[in-house]
């Protein structure tokens, strides 16, 4: 079995921080300087209640995105020889997803993301260090600037480790590989979760995963 596998992760924000999120006066958002509402000129009722839902879902997705709030919901690996996916449900817990991702995130292995340095690696450690869960190794040996040989972050790598250069998944493999991300809405998550929908959310999740893979195929030798 080949020691490279693209990891791709899908999270939510926390309960309790969603919680408040959902519940929360838009007007008690704003105040508390976590929400910023743009009115603009308009003084129709329903427009105006319509930009604040749109704000509020804007919230909610960057809290999905935030590494100390988020929480995983799906996870998937994927190289040539396998493609497996992960989702929390009644019999599976997040703890458990962690435990089987850290059998791939080791020592041994090379682990491709997109995005991973800022996002991915540092979730899977925060949920670990939160769940009582022992990785192989420390975060540090996949958070090694300019070094691929433990994790290759494609979109550092291509984006000449700037991470404020532009540039998708969907970008580069509409422009590499001739494929589009597969798109969702992920402030769906949570619902979709409670509606007992989450191996359709790692389906998407492993979607990405393997359009990972097939990116950093595409650009060795030229970029790693």
């Amino acid at each position: 079995m080949s020691d490279s596998y693209a990891l791709d992760l899908e999270t939510v924000p926390a309960p309790d921080v969603l919680k408040h999120a959902q519940e929360t006066s838009v007007a008690q958002l704003m105040e508390e300087g976590v929400l910023e509402v743009k009115y603009g000129n308009t003084k129709d009722a329903g427009k105006l209640a319509e930009i604040e839902r749109k704000a509020r879902l804007v919230y909610i997705k960057d809290l999905a995105l935030n590494v100390w709030n988020a929480h995983i919901c799906a996870a998937a690996v994927a190289n040539d020889e396998i493609q497996e996916k992960y989702w929390v449900s009644d019999t599976v817990t997040e703890a458990q997803i962690v435990e089987k991702l850290f059998q791939f995130v080791s020592p041994e292995n090379q682990i491709i993301t997109f995005n991973g340095q800022n996002y991915d690696i540092r979730v899977l450690y925060i949920r670990a260090m939160r769940l009582g869960v022992k990785p192989k190794c420390p975060i540090g040996m996949f958070l090694e600037r300019y070094k691929t040989l433990r994790h290759l972050d494609l979109r550092m790598q291509l984006g000449n480790w700037d991470k404020y250069a532009k540039g998708s998944l969907d970008m580069y493999c509409r422009d590499i590989l001739g494929e589009s991300k597969p798109d969702y809405d992920p402030t769906e998550f949570p619902q979709m979760l409670a509606e007992g929908k989450g191996e359709e959310i790692s389906e998407h999740c492993l979607a990405h995963t393997v359009l990972t893979w097939q990116l950093a195929q595409a650009t060795r030798h030229w970029f790693w």
